[in-house]
């Protein structure tokens, strides 16, 4: 059993992704507004009621820092995750099933005077909230655990700092970044007085003024996302073959890696449908693309059976286009 969220064909083995870039409209800020303090139920209430694109005032944050307690307001704006276009397919032994567009509540933004904060929250259609907070290199979980229903009152909410050191790290060191380790000299290009620190442009910036009341950033383009999974990911501990569980965790996923492409690209992730065939092309046409490139540009010759293959690949990319 495997999960589409859209309905591209079915890659068993691996979990997919595959996007197309539109053009987009920044949403309009300040379209409506709404206060609620760290409590679930008023966040629920007045999530809810909040239009795309409205912006929600959250009081009396408890973000502790080693420690002590400072209370913070977050600044949200609603948005989409999931494209008008969406369509999530179950895949199993018995067929194809579509699941609905599960209604829950996404919001990002900032923490109140923290310019460089960035801060996600998911209201969900069972009631749970959940979220994450980043400042000043700190994490801050937010959420809490559904006792009530999807429409009870719940209590305050929690916030709980997220120890880097044993909880973000990966087995064996994770990912690091070699470049740190290059030097100024590395990062200049030109000569003369054209010369310019190219290691510059990887520095923070500071906001202009005003910037820290700001929610989300405005954004010109919407990339159009789909994503595949696989059996081994929905038998995972935290979903136990619940696909509701698994979209939702894939649906928080995008939303928070949306407000990065937004902050960074000015780009938003949406989860929608995307054609076929821009799949087939983008994956099965990789091997043609190359074989003709390595033939024009350094004279290598194409076997027949290389030109076997390549008739093969387009002629099943032809007949994806026309069943499509």
């Amino acid at each position: 059993m495997t999960i589409s969220v859209r309905s591209l064909g079915r890659f068993a083995g691996f979990t997919m992704i595959s996007c197309a870039l539109l053009g987009g409209t920044p949403p309009v800020h300040g379209a409506a507004s709404a206060s609620a303090g760290f409590d679930r139920g008023e966040v629920l209430a007045a999530a809810r009621q909040l239009p795309v694109g409205g912006v929600l005032r959250v009081a009396a944050v408890p973000l502790a820092v080693e420690g002590r307690s400072r209370f913070a307001t977050l600044l949200l704006e609603r948005f989409e995750v999931f494209a008008p276009t969406a369509e999530i397919v179950l895949h199993t032994a018995n067929g194809d099933r579509r699941l609905p567009i599960p209604a829950n509540v996404y919001l990002r933004g900032r923490i109140e005077g923290e310019a460089q904060s960035r801060v996600v929250l998911s209201v969900l259609e069972k009631g749970e909230v959940r979220g994450l907070a980043t400042a000043t290199g700190r994490t801050w979980m937010l959420g809490s655990a559904v006792a009530e229903g999807p429409d009870g009152p719940g209590g305050l909410l929690q916030a709980r700092e997220v120890d880097g050191a044993f909880e973000l790290e990966e087995p064996g060191g994770g990912f690091r970044c070699e470049l740190d380790d290059l030097g100024p000299a590395a990062f200049r290009a030109g000569t003369g007085d054209a010369e310019v620190d190219l290691g510059s442009i990887f520095e923070a910036t500071p906001a202009p003024a005003g910037a820290a009341e700001a929610t989300a950033g405005a954004f010109d383009h919407t990339a159009v996302i789909a994503i595949e999974t696989d059996n081994e990911f929905l038998a995972l501990a935290p979903f136990g073959n619940n696909p509701v569980l698994a979209v939702d965790y894939i649906a928080d996923l995008v939303a928070f890696s949306s407000s990065i492409y937004v902050d960074e690209l000015q780009t938003a992730w949406s989860l929608g449908h995307v054609p076929a065939m821009l799949v087939s092309v983008a994956l099965v046409g990789q091997p043609v693309l190359t074989g003709v490139i390595a033939w024009v540009i350094l004279g290598e010759a194409i076997t027949a059976l290389q030109a076997a293959g390549i008739a093969i690949i387009l002629c099943g990319i032809e007949l994806s286009r026309r069943g499509s």
